[in-house]
């Protein structure tokens, strides 16, 4: 069995679903233990020397993210 990465956001656990970079920033796609069909897409970014997940900026960022996310897994699947 493979091992599931999680971690806490806003006081719920997610479980890491993927991660993608694109243009040079890494996206992660995290869906709620309790409830797979709730999602949400993050971003690691650097700030004052440290690495962390943010919030995406707008909702045309997360949409490129939900679709290269998409893409990936279709892809995936595929082979």
């Amino acid at each position: 069995m493979k091992d599931v990465k999680t971690i806490v956001l806003e006081g719920k656990e997610y479980m890491v679903v993927g991660e993608l970079q694109i243009n040079g920033i890494e996206y992660i796609h995290f869906a709620e233990i309790e409830n797979p069909q709730k999602f949400c897409i993050r971003k690691t970014a650097v700030i004052d020397g440290k690495e962390m997940i943010v919030g995406l900026d707008n909702k045309a960022e997360f949409d490129m993210a939900l679709q290269a996310f998409s893409q990936k897994h279709i892809k995936d699947l595929e082979n």
